[in-house]
């Protein structure tokens, strides 16, 4: 919203859903790749990356259907369906709980680990609060500044609430979080790290409370079922005649009916 709705929460008026345009391609893309019709998926899928301002494909096959609903659709919840209509959810699922493993494993041996994309995840990073504007109001981030930690990444910032009507929980004029070490490994007993402190910056938990919840934020509640999983993850209830002749081997899930 151009001016957020802040009197109460869940009462802003709107009382619809919004399906966006681009998830109807999506599952339109992944129909056509499994059917054969590759043009038309290509199609689609170029359609989106192009509005993106990104390179088309050459090709569409269900795995970039998938990684380009990661892309369109992050945090809305529909990642997980995608990837079970394509068949692909228990095989994705493990994958990612390898790397996890994988991630936290670096974290603890060496404080870091960098992806293959070049991306590396530290232990810590060190942030402090700043005033971008100069006049105490929060400026909003969309295009990131690599030479400024306050503008990187982009997509952030804050929305000046001294213009709304809960102005009066507004404290200070430092609005904006600067970030140091985000995306690179800054040795927490090196010379850089030393310096930010001395600039106001705070040495903040990033990657080590993965490793301190390995157990069970990051393992136990990330899919761990799925690694002793030998036959087929269900996404439609199954039928009560499947049911019946498995013999009590084989029930629905999710609170779903076992009976007429």
């Amino acid at each position: 919203m151009k001016t957020p709705y802040v009197t109460a929460c869940r009462n802003s008026g709107m009382n619809f859903v919004f399906y966006r345009m681009d998830n109807s391609m999506l599952k339109l893309a992944l129909v056509d790749v499994q059917l054969g019709d590759n043009a038309e998926a290509l199609s689609l899928l170029n359609q989106l990356r192009s509005r993106a301002g990104v390179a088309n494909l050459s090709a569409a096959t269900i795995d970039d259907v998938i990684a380009e609903t990661k892309r369109e659709c992050l945090g809305e919840g529909d990642i997980k369906f995608m990837e079970l209509r394509a068949g692909k959810f228990v095989e994705l699922g493990k994958a990612m709980r390898a790397e996890l493993k994988t991630v936290i494993a670096g974290l603890e041996k060496d404080g870091y680990y960098t992806f293959a994309n070049g991306r590396t995840i530290s232990n810590y990073i060190w942030t402090k609060m700043v005033d971008l504007s100069g006049n105490g109001k929060a400026q909003i981030t969309f295009n990131r500044d690599e030479s400024n930690p306050a503008l990187t990444p982009g997509w952030r910032g804050g929305y000046d609430y001294t213009t709304t009507s809960s102005s009066g929980a507004v404290v200070g004029t430092k609005h904006n979080v600067a970030i140091e070490g985000l995306f690179e490994y800054i040795d927490p007993k090196g010379a850089k790290a030393a310096a930010l402190e001395a600039d106001g910056y705070v040495k903040t938990n990033w990657g080590i409370d993965m490793v301190k919840e390995k157990a069970n934020l990051w393992d136990y509640n990330m899919l761990s079922g799925l690694e002793y999983l030998s036959v087929p993850c269900h996404y439609h209830p199954l039928p009560l005649t499947t049911i019946q002749q498995s013999k009590g081997q084989v029930t629905n899930g999710y609170g779903l009916p076992n009976d007429a």
